[in-house]
């Protein structure tokens, strides 16, 4: 009877037979691998094999149980005399090397040609090992004393890997096995990532704590355009220039839209492609990432969006971007400005809720309420320096939203307030504080 045809464990569609030899998990032709007579899908389950038929039948003997504690804990203190060795002499080679400068920094061991290339990866913040192993060896590598990968000599070849560095220090060490099973520290180095840059832009903007009368309206656009002409024809009629985050979906179905907002010389922010949920917020009040949330997702939602963004407009975005739903965290202002994205935000009490459609809800704001609240706002605590959001579509069934502009922008220039962009206010108040927990 001939073995069930799976999905492969990497390819859904291709439906296959063979399967690992180690984790018994589908897998293709493409990933396919033949060691010592063995199929297996990766390098890491060959590996753990090989570990596992080295030392198996030699624990299961009593009589090697204390020699095998003997040996460990030998090999433990001797990583840690050498770690410590080679890490002094290494970091004394490289004066802490740190990445993400101008100045591309290399490291070029004999044994492993390792570098570290900023030029190419300064907003990835990666390191490059590169290991040619001799046949019947295989190479282990750790970080920070956790098993990260590892390559099995053949045939001589080169194997490159790619690792992201974390801020601060991120400690390597490259271990040879040979077919023995015996182990063999073959170096360990330490490379300390430090970025200004990223510093600068791992927070969230929410206000400008400033003195002068400078207000910014911001708007942000989803997946409607009801509404969305007459509100930027409000905007054309007030000599209003706004800041305006813009979802990849609304650039693909409203391309005409997208291009209009340029050409009225309104900047335009990155508000992700697809809108999703990025926290755990709406479910408990807590801003954990979800499940499916990391930096190759939050890399491709905004990428995406300033690709489509420029095929149809012709102009990059600015490095802004507002979380979907306000959803945030440090490691995803991390991963966004790894790409140089500083996040936006809006000020306290300064979301218009022009959002909620439901009458009965507790946030709902008809546009009278809308109008006055900020007034009062403004007359309680002055709006100087603050963010305001509303949508550039509402799905209202009364009045819409943006018809408050009008009386909104009349009071407030009265008031002696102006309106600017924030990429405008960013160059022009570079020396305010913008990061207060007030």
């Amino acid at each position: 009877m001939a073995a069930k045809k799976e999905d492969c464990k990497n390819h859904t569609g291709r439906k296959t037979a063979k399967r690992c030899y180690y984790c018994h998990q589908p897998i293709c032709p493409e990933c396919q691998h033949i060691w010592t007579h063995h199929l297996f899908c990766s390098i890491r389950c060959y590996l753990l094999w090989r570990i596992k038929e080295t030392f198996m039948p030699v624990i299961k003997k009593p009589e090697f149980i204390f020699l095998i504690i003997f040996v460990f804990l030998l090999q433990v203190i001797t990583y840690f005399i050498l770690s410590s060795q080679i890490d002094t002499a290494y970091d004394n080679k490289t004066n802490q090397i740190r990445a993400g400068n101008e100045t591309p920094a290399e490291i070029m061991p004999e044994d492993l040609n390792i570098m570290i290339d900023s030029v190419r990866y300064n907003l990835t913040y990666q390191l490059g090992i590169r290991i040619s192993p001799e046949k019947e060896a295989v190479y282990g590598i750790w970080k920070d004393d956790a098993f990260i990968n590892a390559v099995a000599g053949s045939n001589n070849e080169t194997t490159r890997f790619d690792y992201t560095l974390g801020a601060g220090r991120n400690h390597f060490s490259v271990w040879r096995m040979d077919k023995t099973g015996h182990g063999t520290l073959m170096d360990s180095f330490t490379v300390v990532l430090k970025s200004l840059r990223k510093d600068i832009l791992n927070k969230s903007l929410r206000q400008f704590y400033m003195r002068d009368k400078v207000v910014a309206l911001t708007f942000d656009g989803g997946s409607s355009d009801r509404g969305t002409e007459k509100l930027l024809n409000m905007l054309d009629s007030l000599n209003i220039k706004s800041t305006i985050f813009l979802t990849g979906h609304f650039i693909k179905y409203y391309p005409d839209l997208a291009k209009r907002i340029v050409l009225a010389g309104h900047e335009v922010g990155n508000h992700s492609y697809s809108h999703p949920h990025l926290t755990s917020f709406e479910k408990d009040g807590l801003h954990n990432s979800l499940s499916y949330v990391n930096r190759a997702l939050i890399h491709k939602q905004l990428l995406k969006t300033d690709s489509i963004f420029f095929l149809i407009t012709g102009k990059k975005m600015s490095p802004l971007w507002r979380a979907p739903y306000g959803e945030l965290n440090n490691d995803i202002l991390s991963w966004a400005a790894e790409l140089g994205y500083l996040h936006v935000g809006w000020s306290a009490k300064c979301d218009s809720w022009d959002w909620v459609k439901d009458e009965s809800s507790t946030l709902y704001r008809n546009n009278a309420d809308m109008l006055s609240h900020f007034l009062d706002l403004e007359e309680k605590h002055g709006l100087n320096g603050r963010i305001i959001l509303m949508h550039l579509a509402s799905e209202r069934d009364g009045p819409m939203p943006y018809q408050i502009l009008p009386e909104l922008v009349k009071n407030l220039r009265n008031r002696g307030y102006i309106f600017e962009k924030i990429g405008k206010m960013l160059r022009a108040y570079r020396d305010v504080n913008i990061y207060s927990n007030r």
